[in-house]
């Protein structure tokens, strides 16, 4: 910690803290004892044992660190944040900006934890990783689209980002002085696999700019408000009855499918200049390809008609100022009853999505013999929260409802194995 409070209660600088003087804690009030030796950076610290009332876990901090929170004003360093569920130190807080410096390995847990608290009290917040060592080994530039970064070994905190919320993310990737951008800001990545994620040219920025955008507090990306955004149409990627997994309804495809490929969470859309968006935590796609005929054409779009959200008509603005209302045809859904899919899948074992609600799954028992005995579908469902399958079978309604495709099945003379190694 940098700062402590002296016993008249003003803030004191480490470097400015008289060594005879008496320090408190701005979070819990509790006595400081200043360490000033030779291998660590001057702190104040808490006595041995103590329990700070902020529970967050603060990393010790590196050079990278303090050299990066040091390019700010001091009075917008190492700032309390205060609302009724707590009380913590933000590394910089600066235009209802939040600035975190972040060297160590932080969970997914703590991460959220921490995005939410600072949402909660009105401030957008920076995240600021330090990539420079996986930069030097595993964490490298594509050979092909110099904005598209590989990642070996990647961290797994991203889950459920949101890029264009109030969360950014970036990574310092190098040490330079020079024009080359040795900061670059998270543009894309699927479902927070940073296997493989994307920046681009006009997001990456020298140290001064990164200083220098997040002072601002206009750090946020800026959605598209031409509102092409609208022109987008949800496919799944499912497994087809010949076992191969992928993207069902592709436009562009002659025979209307996209091939998935497992490595790294890809899929074959990843590559697709229509695609906008792969979650594959919910094996869902937004692809623009339906629009593909319209888009250089568009300069904004001014109404969407929709049907089951499903977008078949839509007015817009051409470039050349005329104003125009085109109509796109509706593709037939993928979608069946649980009770048809387990038929005709032959499944012994099957993962079921709904396509309204995009509710997960897990049906280890055979349909028909459930809806015999029971007159009901009971299924294991996929807890999001936890990123896991529910402790017992819930009643699945609606499995007659043509709402549901499958996104997993093994068929019942593969079931058995499956089952065992499931409930082992």
């Amino acid at each position: 910690m940098q700062f402590a409070n002296d016993e008249n209660g003003q803030r004191t600088h480490i470097g400015e803290a008289q060594e005879t003087a008496q320090y408190y804690c701005p979070y819990c009030y509790a006595s400081m004892i200043q360490r000033r030796g030779q291998i660590n950076i001057p702190h104040f610290a808490h006595m041995k044992g103590h329990l700070c009332t902020d529970s967050w876990k603060y990393e010790e901090m590196s050079e990278w660190h303090f050299s990066w929170q040091s390019c700010y004003p001091r009075a917008n360093q190492e700032v309390a944040v205060i609302n009724d569920f707590g009380r913590h130190r933000a590394d910089v807080l600066i235009n209802d900006t939040v600035v975190e410096f972040q060297h160590s390995p932080i969970s997914t847990e703590e991460f959220r934890e921490r995005n939410e608290f600072y949402i909660a009290c009105g401030y957008r917040v920076v995240w600021l990783f330090d990539a420079r060592e996986a930069y030097q080994s595993n964490l490298s530039v594509d050979e092909v689209e110099t904005s598209v970064y590989r990642w070996k070994h990647p961290p797994k905190m991203l889950t459920g980002f949101d890029l264009y919320g109030k969360i950014q993310v970036f990574f310092h990737l190098q040490d330079s002085t020079q024009e080359d951008g040795a900061v670059v800001r998270l543009t894309w990545c699927s479902g927070g696999n940073l296997s493989f994620f994307k920046s681009a040219p006009s997001e990456c920025y020298t140290e001064a700019e990164f200083v220098e955008l997040t002072s601002t507090g206009k750090v946020e990306r800026e959605a598209d408000m031409s509102g092409k955004d609208e022109l987008v149409h949800i496919l799944y990627i499912i497994s087809r009855k010949d076992g191969r997994t992928e993207c069902c309804g592709c436009p562009i495809n002659a025979d209307g499918f996209a091939p998935q490929i497992r490595e790294n969470h890809r899929t074959a859309c990843d590559e697709c200049a229509y695609c906008r968006e792969v979650l594959s935590d919910r094996s869902l796609v937004k692809c623009a390809g339906r629009f593909r005929t319209y888009l250089e054409q568009i300069e904004t779009v001014l109404e969407t008609e929709q049907l089951d959200g499903v977008v078949y008509a839509f007015t817009y603005i051409a470039k050349d100022g005329s104003i125009h209302k085109a109509e796109v045809s509706v593709p037939d859904s993928p979608a069946s009853s649980i009770v048809d899919l387990a038929r005709d899948y032959d499944a012994g074992v099957m993962i079921v999505q709904n396509t309204h609600n995009n509710r997960r799954f897990m049906i280890k028992k055979d349909v028909e013999e459930m809806l015999v005995r029971y007159s009901r579908v009971y299924g294991y469902y996929w807890n999001e929260r936890y990123n896991c399958w529910s402790n017992r079978s819930n009643e699945i309604f609606g499995p007659w409802k043509p709402e549901w495709v499958v996104i997993w099945f093994k068929t019942k003379d593969q079931a058995q194995q499956y089952r065992n190694s499931f409930d082992s």
